[in-house]
C-alpha cells in the first residue's frame, strides 16, 4: 500500500511541475544582429539557437544553411569584396564568421575586417555569436556581382 501511495504522490507532483508552462510558448529575447555590406543595411535572420532566460531554456534546431533559410531567395546584392560590417545589439562575448559557397563547399572568414570574395557569386553567412545567456547562430546571403558597385 505504501508503494502505490508513494507512487501516486510522485506521479502527482511529476503532473504539478510540468503543468507551469507559463511563458515556456514564448519566443526567448534573442539578441539581433545588423549586417551592412555594399552601402546597405539589413538585420539578419535568427537560426539554430540555445538561449536561457531565468531558469527557462529554449533552443530551436533550426536549418543551419542560409540557402535554405529566411530571405535566401532575396539576397542583397554587393560588389566582389566588400567590406561587411556586423552590429549586434547585445555584444557577444565571442563570435564567428563561416562562409558558404553556392556550390557548397564551407570556409571560416578572417576578420575583421570581413569581406566578401573577390570572386562573384552567391554566398552564405552564418555568424556564430556566444552569450552568458547561451549561442546563437544568424543568417544571411549576399549576391556578389560586379556590377553592383554601379
Amino acid at each position: 500500500m505504501r508503494k502505490i501511495l508513494f507512487m501516486a504522490l510522485t506521479v502527482i507532483l511529476m503532473v504539478a511541475a510540468c503543468g507551469n508552462t507559463e511563458g515556456m510558448n514564448e519566443d526567448p529575447d534573442l539578441p539581433g544582429l545588423t549586417v551592412r555590406v555594399g552601402g546597405e543595411e539589413f538585420q539578419a535572420a535568427a537560426g539554430p539557437y540555445c538561449w536561457r532566460t531565468g531558469n527557462t531554456t529554449s533552443c530551436a534546431d533550426a536549418s543551419g544553411d542560409p540557402f535554405g533559410y529566411g530571405d535566401a531567395d532575396k539576397p542583397i546584392t554587393a560588389a566582389p569584396g566588400s567590406e561587411i560590417s556586423f552590429e549586434f545589439d547585445r555584444p557577444p562575448d565571442s563570435f564567428t564568421v563561416l562562409v558558404k559557397e553556392e556550390a557548397g563547399a564551407e570556409h571560416p572568414s578572417a576578420g575583421p575586417p570581413f569581406q566578401l570574395p573577390e570572386e562573384p557569386g552567391k554566398y552564405g553567412f552564418m555568424v556564430s555569436g556566444e552569450w552568458p545567456q547561451g549561442e546563437v547562430t544568424f543568417l544571411f546571403v549576399v549576391s556578389s556581382t560586379v556590377d553592383a558597385s554601379d
